[in-house]
């Protein structure tokens, strides 16, 4: 039996699975990556119904810088059903 690789990563590719993704989503990208391309990126994300979902690009390579920490630590702290911020 020949191994075709690229079929097994077409079958777990994100982009066919986005339509399940109904729970808020985050999605951290990088400009720079070689392994994503900013278009793959914006493709995804627009592909997931998701009725809270955000997209943060950092100019970075796939190696996301520091900062996109802050970023991660600002949704957690958002109730989706209150006007502004978590209280501490």
């Amino acid at each position: 039996m020949t191994m075709r690789p690229w079929l097994v990563m077409e079958e777990v590719a994100p982009s066919r699975h986005m339509s399940t993704v109904r729970q808020d989503w985050l999605l951290l990208t990088a400009n720079q990556d070689d392994f994503a391309p900013v278009a793959d990126s914006r493709a995804l994300f627009e592909a997931a119904p998701s009725r809270r979902k955000a997209h943060k690009t950092f100019d970075s390579g796939h190696a996301l810088p520091r900062e996109s920490l802050d970023e991660v630590r600002r949704w957690l702290q958002v109730d989706p059903g209150a006007s502004g911020p978590k209280a501490p």
